[in-house]
């Protein structure tokens, strides 16, 4: 199978929004669930794709692309967007936010972040998720930074071991109560990759 790695294009974003609500496990779902009764998760992920937010942007993701199809996504940009916006705290009920408070808070400082790294089933174990670690090692660096982070739930067994693998490292542990939407149980991992 032939895959080839590219920036996405705004004409990618229903790919896009599918990968990350894959990645997110649930934890979108949790954060947004009821607020608007007239959407789906995924046309949220659409809407704040298109909006030129600075944490969920189309024109941070970088693409696997197989015979013509998206296979998988890595997005990413530096740690600091990561946060609890205005509008988070504005729409979103605060009793969900203070259980997720630590996830935005307890980042590593001056690095870029791996917001979401998601394949399709049908590509998986095809080294996909490995070549988009090392693209978005890449970017960082043409950015500027030398260590890449990210969050990962402590019970999603393949993604941690992909992570190792790929040379990241854990930093601490951060607790999320698991929910109906997200039944993640142990929390996250926050860790960190030095690149140089």
């Amino acid at each position: 199978m032939d895959i080839h790695y590219r920036n996405a294009l705004r004409n990618d974003i229903l790919f896009i929004s599918r990968l990350i609500e894959i990645a997110s496990g649930g934890f979108i779902d949790y954060l947004y669930n009821g607020i608007f009764p007239d959407k789906t998760t995924n046309q949220i992920i659409q809407d704040k794709l298109n909006g030129k937010e600075p944490s969920m942007n189309w024109e941070d993701c970088i693409l696997a692309e197989s015979e013509g199809g998206v296979a998988g996504l890595s997005l990413s940009y530096p740690a600091h967007l990561y946060r609890i916006t205005s509008e988070m705290e504005r729409i979103i009920p605060e009793e969900r936010l203070e259980k997720v408070r630590g996830n935005y808070s307890e980042k590593v400082e001056n690095s870029w972040y791996l917001d979401s790294l998601a394949v399709f089933p049908e590509y998986t174990g095809k080294g996909i998720g490995g070549r988009l670690i090392d693209y978005t090692k890449a970017r960082a660096l043409e950015r500027g930074f030398d260590v890449l982070s990210l969050s990962v739930f402590a019970d999603n067994k393949v993604a941690l071991d992909l992570y190792l693998r790929h040379g990241f490292r854990k930093v601490r542990r951060v607790l999320i109560e698991p929910s109906e939407e997200s039944p993640h149980e142990g929390g996250c991992f926050i860790m960190k990759c030095d690149l140089k």
